[in-house]
C-alpha cells in the first residue's frame, strides 16, 4: 500500500480495519508521510487533536518482533454474565479474566452499556500478565455514530478525555475502533470510558511485550517470484 490516505470532514481514527502487509503491522495514523523508513515512532494523531478540516492522513505500518497475544471479551460470555438493567457495580467474567465497572449488561441481546463520565461509568479490563498494546472495541447498532472511547489508566469521575492514553471514535452505529494505548510506562489493566451511550458486544485486548521498527507509509504488496 502506498501512501495510503484517509479524508473526511468530519475525520475519525480507529475505523478502518487494516490488516498486516508483508510483516508489517498497521500502527496509527499520521498527518504527513514518512520518507523511508523511520527508528523512531512518530508522533500518531488522535481524535483528540483533529481538526475538522478535509485532511489526509498516512496510514503507517512497522515491524514487529517479541510476542504478543490477544484476549477475548465475548458476545455470548456477556450473555452467560449477570443482567443489570440499570448503572451499577458490574462483574463478568470471560476466559481472558474478569471485567468489572460501572455499567449495565444486557444478557438477552448480548452487551455492555457503558455512558459518558459524569457518573464515573467505565469498563475496567481485567489485569493480564503483559503490558497491554491495543484494544478493539465492537459495538452493537444501538451505539450511535460518532461517539468517542477514552482509555485510562485511572478510574476518574470526569474528564476522561484529559490526555487519555488513547482514544477513537465510531464512524458508524454497529462498528469499532481500533485504539493503541499510548503511554510511557507498561500497563496490565485500563479503563475504558466513552462521550456517551454505547453498546459493546466484543472486545478484544492486545497484550505483550513486542518492540517495533522500520516505522513507514509505504509498504512494498508485491508477491515474491
Amino acid at each position: 500500500i502506498a501512501n495510503y490516505h484517509f479524508t473526511t470532514l468530519n475525520p475519525n481514527l480507529g475505523v478502518v480495519d487494516l490488516d498486516d502487509i508483508n510483516g508489517k503491522k498497521f500502527m496509527g495514523w499520521v498527518s504527513s508521510p514518512i520518507d523511508g523508513t523511520t527508528e523512531t515512532a512518530p508522533t500518531f494523531v488522535t481524535s483528540p487533536t483533529m481538526g475538522n478540516a478535509d485532511v489526509t492522513y498516512y496510514a503507517v505500518y512497522a515491524t514487529a518482533s517479541g510476542s504478543e497475544q490477544t484476549y477475548h471479551l465475548t458476545q455470548n460470555e456477556i450473555k452467560a454474565s449477570n443482567a443489570h438493567s440499570s448503572y451499577s457495580d458490574i462483574t463478568v467474567n470471560s476466559a481472558s479474566g474478569t471485567w468489572t465497572g460501572k455499567a449495565i449488561v444486557n444478557t438477552s441481546t448480548g452487551y455492555i452499556q457503558i455512558n459518558k463520565n459524569s457518573s464515573n461509568y467505565n469498563l475496567c479490563t481485567p489485569e493480564f500478565s503483559a503490558p497491554i498494546t491495543k484494544i478493539d472495541i465492537y459495538t452493537t447498532n444501538n451505539t450511535q455514530s460518532g461517539r468517542t472511547f477514552y482509555l485510562r489508566s485511572d478510574n476518574l469521575t470526569a474528564q476522561p478525555s484529559s490526555s487519555p492514553i488513547g482514544s477513537a471514535s465510531l464512524s458508524e452505529a454497529a462498528g469499532s475502533v481500533s485504539i493503541n494505548v499510548n503511554s510511557p510506562q507498561p500497563l496490565n489493566q485500563l479503563y475504558i470510558y466513552s462521550s456517551g451511550a454505547v453498546y459493546i458486544s466484543n472486545i478484544d485486548v492486545t497484550c505483550g511485550s513486542a518492540s517495533f521498527s522500520g516505522y513507514c507509509t509505504t509498504v512494498d504488496t508485491s508477491t515474491p517470484s
